[in-house]
């Protein structure tokens, strides 16, 4: 009796498996298997998995000269592994772990770098970006990143990079924007990089001008920062950053978080660097792979399969650091996120910046003195609009944004512990509100906390059973031990400036060897937020520094 065979062709790029009934366990996890009625055989599309899964299996199996062909394509190179180059010269000396990052970068065209918040992830991507110029690799940089982030990128290039790089990260949704990026991308500056927010992507005609960046200046690093917001493949923005990150000579992908509890979040991450790293032909293959599914109608993941295989896919790809190994981290990393106001508050804010009466649901806001309009637009800019005069007034919240941004901040570093600051009451529940909506523990410092409270919620935090402490630094600026933070988010701040060197030393007076507090400034772009982060800086009450600024900055402005 003949020996049965699996058998295995190869038409139009999809590969035709014939298989005795007696055998089909032997094809049952190829990928994307479909059975055809019409062929009697199974079709499966072609991909790096389906033609390494089959010439592994054990029964016999025999390929056809076409098959054999489609079954070559499926090698892939070892990635490049060559010592970042000697001759480059940094403007900023690298830690160890950022020096180890390049090396591990260095020949290679696609890279991760998991690098946990802290780490100097920027950094890496712009010296090899610059050392990829240098050795004319390269003609110009593509960054994706967090809309509340674009700043920083600018800032990370004037510190970091060794060459001038012209930076554009112009509003792509208002007409002046559009002009001045086509003007962009037509310049001939040396070495130029687009900044574009990843949220811009999700609509509009964002997606034009950056094709037209790409294909107007050679060959394009494309960065993609924060990668875990590009983790859904459903997501348009997904589908855009990838299909761009495509036609780029380079791509690098950065987060500290790549897996934050689904290993589905992978497969989108790795496809944006290259299809063939993680290897399915399509995302359901992918996750039939590593997904045990039960529950209602099976449509619930109840375990993990597979894993150590795509682990060890991915890992000569990406570079990996957490902050608590790293020695040498800077004791104080300080950023800033920028958000913008929603429309209807922006007019809102143009009225009190011009009035000194405002109506608002009926009621109005009536202003006396230039500090009493800083004040209103300070709390604006924070969400909450205030109307009445002379000591007696109502407050209402009416922006989300500055806690969206938290929100988002929270994605993308999951098991940090936050203090997380803010100057007023209500600024400070609405924050609770939605850290407790998401299910997130908390606990709260402000005035209407009881002394027994208040040391019961600080040890809360110090112990691990929290990781969110939220607090106005009125109350808990002062006076308590929060050495357990890693992260402390200022939401406002206060005007006194001794207000937020006492806030920050909470946590930075009572460090451990080798750890390091980040500190997040979160303002509302082109507005008083702005000025009092300035005369934070410049080490001066607000009253003080806009004392002698009250004319040039409008404050008096239609004020008797």
């Amino acid at each position: 009796m003949a020996e049965s065979v699996i058998s295995v062709s190869a038409i139009k790029g999809k590969f035709e498996v014939s298989c005795p009934f007696n055998m089909v366990g032997h094809i049952r996890d190829l990928p994307g298997k479909r059975w055809s009625a019409k062929k009697k055989s199974y079709v499966i599309p072609f991909s790096r998995k389906a033609a390494e899964m089959m010439s592994h299996i054990s029964a016999p199996i025999v390929f056809d000269s076409p098959a054999i062909e489609l079954m070559a394509t499926a090698a892939r190179p070892t990635p490049k592994q060559e010592p970042f180059p000697h001759w480059y010269r940094f403007k900023t000396t690298p830690m160890p772990h950022q020096q180890k990052a390049l090396n591990f970068l260095w020949g290679k065209d696609v890279g991760g770098l998991w690098m946990e918040m802290r780490t100097g992830k920027s950094k890496v991507a712009l010296d090899y970006a610059c050392a990829l110029k240098m050795a004319g690799l390269i003609d110009h940089i593509l960054v994706f990143c967090p809309l509340s982030v674009r700043g920083s990128w600018e800032g990370q290039a004037i510190e970091h990079a060794p060459i001038d790089i012209t930076v554009a990260r112009f509003d792509l949704t208002i007409a002046a924007g559009k002009k001045s990026q086509v003007k962009f991308s037509q310049d001939a500056a040396e070495m130029k990089m687009m900044v574009v927010g990843i949220e811009s992507m999700s609509a509009g005609s964002a997606l034009d001008y950056v094709y037209d960046y790409i294909k107007g200046n050679g060959r394009v690093f494309c960065v993609c920062d924060e990668g875990h917001y590009i983790k859904n493949p459903k997501a348009t923005r997904t589908e855009k950053i990838t299909q761009l990150g495509a036609a780029c000579s380079h791509r690098l992908i950065l987060t500290g978080t790549p897996i934050a509890s689904n290993f589905l979040d992978l497969y989108s991450q790795m496809k944006f660097l290259d299809e063939d790293i993680i290897g399915y032909g399509d995302f359901y293959s992918y996750k039939a792979r590593v997904a045990v599914m039960g529950g209602y109608e099976q449509k619930q993941i109840i375990s993990w399969q597979n894993v150590d295989e795509v682990m060890a896919d991915i890992q000569p790809h990406v570079f990996q650091v957490v902050a608590a190994e790293v020695a040498d981290l800077p004791p104080k990393i300080y950023q800033v996120r920028e958000v913008t106001l929603p429309p209807n508050v922006e007019s809102l804010y143009k009225t009190i910046k011009k009035r000194s009466i405002i109506s608002f649901k009926g009621r109005d806001l009536v202003l006396s003195t230039p500090l009493d309009r800083l004040l209103r637009l300070f709390q604006l800019a924070n969400g909450v609009m205030a109307t009445g005069e002379g000591g007696e007034y109502q407050y209402e919240w009416v922006n989300d944004s500055k806690v969206n941004e938290l929100m988002a901040l929270i994605e993308s570093a999951p098991t940090l512990p936050m203090v997380i600051w803010t100057t007023g009451r209500i600024e400070l529940a609405q924050v609770v509100s939605r850290l407790e909506a998401s299910g997130l523990k908390c606990v709260e410092m402000h005035g209407g906390i009881n002394e027994n409270d208040r040391i019961a919620n600080v040890a809360a935090f110090q112990s691990g059973e929290v990781n969110y402490f939220v607090s106005n630094t009125a109350v808990g600026g002062t006076g308590i031990k929060l050495s357990r933070a890693r992260c402390l988010v200022y939401m406002s701040s206060s005007f006194k400036y001794v207000d937020r060197i006492q806030s920050e030393a909470r946590a930075t007076d009572f460090l451990n060897i080798g750890e390091s507090t980040l500190i997040v400034d979160i303002i509302a772009k082109g507005t008083v937020d702005e000025l009092v982060l300035e005369a934070l800086q410049a080490k001066s009450d607000v009253a003080t520094y806009v004392k002698d600024k009250i004319k040039s900055l409008g404050l008096s402005e239609g004020l008797k």
